[in-house]
């Protein structure tokens, strides 16, 4: 009577744990991709946001090389602002 009783235990033991690092992993991969999300809505608005700064300054030619710079820094700080690790 025992034995039955043993094995029904383990099974439902073993059954809990699969379940719970089930769990932990969805719960990983949404972290995830949450994460990536935000790295490149950091990346692009900066790139946007830069480059119009950018175009404020300058002419010609000079004023396409500062959209040029802004969206690259803006692009920069973004991505290190937007992919910055939450704790």
């Amino acid at each position: 009577m025992k034995k039955p009783m043993t094995l029904l235990l383990a099974i439902a033991f073993t059954t809990t744990a699969a379940m719970a690092q089930t769990t932990t992993t969805q719960e990983t991969e949404k972290q995830k991709r949450e994460h990536e999300i935000g790295c490149i809505a950091g990346t692009a608005t900066g790139i946007i946001l830069g480059a119009a700064v950018g175009g404020l300054f300058g002419g010609g030619v000079g004023k396409s090389l500062m959209e040029i710079a802004g969206g690259t820094g803006g692009g920069f700080l973004g991505h290190k602002l937007g992919c910055k690790k939450q704790q």
